[in-house]
Parts: C-alpha cells; structure tokens; sequence
C-alpha cells in the first residue's frame, strides 16, 4: 500500500462492528447462514471467608478492538489499540502492547515484557512472565508474577498469589487460600486474606444478521483485472494478484472470496457505508489492501473463517463466526471478532478505531445468579 494510504489507513475512523442490515434491503435466496450469537452466563459468587460478593464488569463491542468466541492467541511485537476479550483463554506473546481492559472467562497468560495498559480480570488462572506490566489484576483462581513484573493498581486473587523478584505491586494484594512473595518484591499497599472476591467479566449478548445470497458459481477474474462490482448478490468470488476490485456504497452478498497477493480492494464510502456479507469463508493472500474512499465504513461480515495474509492493510472491521487469523505484519485499523477462535501473528497491530454514530448498542445477557459457591464458577 502507498506511503499515503498507510497514513490514512492510522489515522482515520474505521467501522463500529455488527453493521446492522435493513430488512429492506437484505437479499433471502438459496444459500444462507443461520444467524449466530455468542451469549455467557455469569455467576454472582459470594466471597471467601464470608466476604463480599464479586462485581460484575459488562462490555459492548464497540469497547474492544478484538473479541474471540473461544481462545486468542497472539505471536511477538503485537500491538492492540483498545481492549481485549476473549470467552476461552488468552495467551498473549513477548512484547505484545494492549492500551484497553483484558478479559476472559478463561485463563490469561504472557510471554516477557507485555503490557497490559488497563485491568486484567480472568476467571481463571493468570500468569505473567518477566518485565511484564498491567494497570490491575482480578484472578478467579491463581496469579504468578514473574521477575521485573509490574502492577500498577490492586491484585486480587481467589487462590494463591506468587510474586517473584523485583516485582512491584504499587496496590493492594489481596490472596485467598496463600500467598509468597519474593525478599526482593515490593507492595506499597496492603498485603492479606479476603475478604473480597475478584471480579468477573459478564460478555454481551452478540446477535449478528443471518447471511445469505442468492447467486450462484464462482466469478473468476485473472490477474491485473480493474474489477467493478455493484451492490448485490454474488456466488463465489476469485481475483488474482495484482488486481483492484471497485465496490460502492451498498450491501454486498457472496458465497465465498478469495483475492490474490497484492490485491486492492477500494471501497467507494462517500454515499454510505459498504457492507461486504460472506456465507462462507474470506482469504487474503499476501500484500492485500482494503482501502476507504469518503467518511463511510467497509465492514465484512464473515461466515465460516477469515485469513488476512502476511502484510495485509485493512481500513475495516471484519467479524468472522469461525476462527479469525491475522497473518505477520497484518495492520487492522477497525475491529476484529472471531466466533471461535482467534490467532494474531507477530507485528499484526489492531487499532480498534470506529465511530461512535454507527450502531444501536446490543442487547446484554443479564443472567446473574447470587449465591453460589466459588467452585460452580470455576467449572464453567
């Protein structure tokens, strides 16, 4: 991509995720997707030792630069503008940068010196290794901080706390069933038992619109095509490398795509936003762009996975309902969500930018349950 698209491509707003579809003007032909949502229940648990009950921490999606359904996994040097989620686990690799919140239901752990601007709070273990930083810590069961780690605010953990050398907790630390700290650690605040509960991520209610088009085949076009799609419906969709694919302000609605190695994808947004809806899968090869032309979106709707290949640029949001694969260097200026699970490889930098205007908040899951024991959390 060109020096100034780069540019436009950091700077700019990108799509807020779920681009709601009027029925209007939706297309219902033979091949479709059923609509899909990822819904969670948590659990309102007393606190050990008869003390207070944990909080609950509710997110929309316009809040996090990147959701996963299920685990998400990063490689080394990645950079997240925004906050985090992820309804599996969460592994994030050496030197990975997230400026937001974290949260899982699962366990969270790191590689060395990640940081971690906002809280962490995990309903499972947590884990951070040497030189790494975040803003707070609530772990549903055990926390382990490596040496040269750094805790900007309090610790809190329903287990056991282990603090390694030369770490520096500049808040509270609260354990629940034991704790060692290293000679050599600091913790400017307090350091005991209970009797408060960590607290727990409750995630939104994720509703997303049914997929489905009408055409059939595939459209292949050879390599150095100037391709021109209007809004409609689609079969399969094949561009060799070199190519440039127009699309215009409108709904867009394809049974698969795949778009070859150094790809352009201008989407024409000053009469609206562009709503690309794929029944299938969507693949990048290496070098890809998705560009913007106007003050409108480019949002991919995605039904089986997404792979954005090595060195892609995006001005985008894309939300896969199966697993979501960043390839190295991939550059992401919206947001990314992954039904299942989620990979970033190393350099991918996620900006998590959209416009406030876009989209009606979702619906929440508001299903809390008071007065159960720790364990039935911790076998969710």
């Amino acid at each position: 991509m060109a020096v100034k698209a780069r540019k436009r491509l950091q700077a700019r707003a990108c799509p807020r995720p779920f681009q709601e579809v009027p029925a209007a003007g939706r297309h219902k032909g033979v091949v479709t997707m059923r609509s899909v949502s990822v819904t969670a229940v948590v659990i309102l648990v007393t606190g050990f030792n008869g003390g207070a009950a944990a909080g609950v921490i509710e997110t929309t999606p316009h809040s996090l630069a990147a959701l996963a359904g299920g685990r998400l996994n990063t490689g080394t040097d990645v950079t997240i503008d925004g906050g985090v989620g992820a309804v599996g686990n969460i592994w994030l690799g050496n030197r990975t940068r997230v400026s937001g919140d974290l949260y899982t239901t699962g366990a969270f752990e790191t590689g060395s010196y990640v940081d971690v601007g906002g809280r962490a709070v995990a309903s499972g273990k947590v884990g951070m290794n040497r030189g790494s930083a975040v803003g707070a810590i609530d772990g549903g069961r055990s926390v382990t901080l490596g040496r040269d780690t750094v805790v900007w605010g309090d610790l809190t953990a329903a287990e056991r706390v282990n603090i390694d050398r030369n770490a520096h907790m500049y808040g509270d630390v609260s354990y629940g069933t034991g704790y060692w700290v290293h000679s050599r650690a600091t913790v400017d605040g307090a350091l005991g038992q209970g009797p408060g509960m960590p607290d727990v991520w409750n995630p939104s209610l994720w509703t997303t619109p049914d997929l489905s088009t009408t055409g059939s085949g595939t459209d292949y076009y050879a390599g150095n095509s100037t391709v021109v799609l209007e809004p409609g419906d689609y079969g399969g969709l094949n561009v060799d490398g070199n190519s440039t694919v127009h699309l215009s302000a409108g709904t867009y609605d394809l049974a698969q795509a795949w778009l070859g190695r150094d790809t352009r994808i201008v989407a024409d947004t000053s009469g609206g936003d562009v709503v690309v809806n794929i029944v299938g899968s969507l693949t990048s090869d290496r070098d890809v762009a998705f560009e913007t032309v106007g003050e409108g979106t480019l949002v991919f709707h995605v039904g089986d996975y997404v792979y954005l290949g090595r060195g892609n640029e995006a001005e985008a949001s894309f939300l896969s309902y199966g697993n979501l694969t960043a390839d190295v260097g991939t550059l992401v200026s919206g947001h990314v969500f992954a039904g299942a699970d989620m990979w970033l490889g190393n350099d991918v930098h996620i900006g998590g930018v959209f416009p406030e205007s876009h989209l009606p908040e979702p619906a929440t899951l508001g299903l809390i349950v008071a007065g159960l024991g720790w364990a039935a959390l911790r076998r969710r």
